[in-house]
């Protein structure tokens, strides 16, 4: 006999039994959709995704089983950084919810996103992190800071080529540094001249041009605000409204640096030198740039 013949429906008939059935499919569903997101009903399901996903990889990783005590920690963290952006960024955040981490088992010290183009249904809403992120030395509030960082990639949705040509405009710092805000004339026709010449140098690898750009230009005052900026300054905006060190990402950047290159950076923001912005089409800048900006725009909020 079936399932539903033996039920005892407060309304008999076909339509509710339909009904019923829909109803339970539904509540089934390992995933449903949200802003172009694939967005997991569990953390079992999105797992269990990543798993599948990572089996048809050209380089598998290794990932953590959900019973690891390391996602106690990851949640935790996850759960206020997303009552931060909720505060900050009500219009992108309402009607999300926490994204589930899963960590690979990898000591580098990252974390990461997937693009819009993995699914045809978006992104899937889940944050990936080495398990290196999770060593000793790695502060509590440098983990906010990362996790703040790339929770920024996946809600301002960076991997999607129109949020890209929106965002990543050039401008020009004139006569003194006058970051962390800095813009002057964004995109004005002399800005846009140059960057086109440097473009054009770049893609087609003519030195001399590059040199010549240089030379003449003044290339070194350019700037290019880019995603990579843009989850920095989130990162920093919600660490503050948290309570967090606000220059955590910035302090993490560091980590990359060598041992004398470090202490040079630190000597010299000290010292309120003027930090190298790094190569002008490099979307994640110099990473004592980005210390120095995490500290300066910190002191605006």
């Amino acid at each position: 006999m079936c399932f539903f013949d033996r039920m005892r429906l407060p309304y008999e008939g076909p339509f509710m039994k339909i009904l019923i059935l829909f109803a339970l499919s539904f509540s089934l569903k390992a995933y449903t959709f949200t802003q172009d997101f694939k967005v997991f009903t569990s953390h079992r399901s999105a797992h269990q995704f990543i798993v599948d996903i990572n089996k048809t990889s050209r380089t598998p990783f290794k990932i953590f089983p959900l019973s690891s005590k390391k996602y106690e920690k990851a949640l935790r963290v996850i759960e206020d950084v997303m009552q931060g952006y909720r505060a900050i960024f009500p219009g992108l955040t309402w009607d999300l919810p926490d994204p589930f981490p899963v960590i690979v088992k990898k000591e580098s010290l990252n974390s990461f996103i997937f693009p819009h183009t993995l699914t045809r249904e978006g992104s899937p809403f889940v944050i990936m992190i080495f398990s290196g992120m999770f060593r000793e030395e790695v502060t509590v509030d440098e983990f906010y800071g990362v996790m703040a960082h790339e929770l920024a990639h996946l809600i301002f949705e960076h991997s999607k080529k129109k949020v890209l040509e929106k965002l990543e405009i050039f401008y020009r710092v004139k006569s003194s540094e006058v970051e962390p805000l800095g813009f002057k004339v964004p995109n004005d026709p002399f800005v846009e001249k140059v960057v086109s010449g440097m473009f054009h140098a770049f893609k087609n690898k003519n030195i001399r041009h590059i040199e010549k750009v240089k030379r003449n230009h003044k290339v070194e005052t350019f700037r290019v605000y880019t995603t990579e900026e843009q989850a920095d300054d989130a990162s920093i905006r919600v660490l503050n409204f948290l309570g967090r060190d606000a220059t955590s990402i910035g302090k993490f950047m560091l980590r990359w640096l060598k041992p004398e290159e470090k202490e040079k950076c630190l000597l010299s923001v000290e010292r309120g030198d003027k930090i190298p912005y790094g190569t002008l089409f490099d979307r994640h800048r110099d990473d004592c740039w980005r210390y120095d900006h995490s500290i300066r725009l910190a002191k605006t909020i």
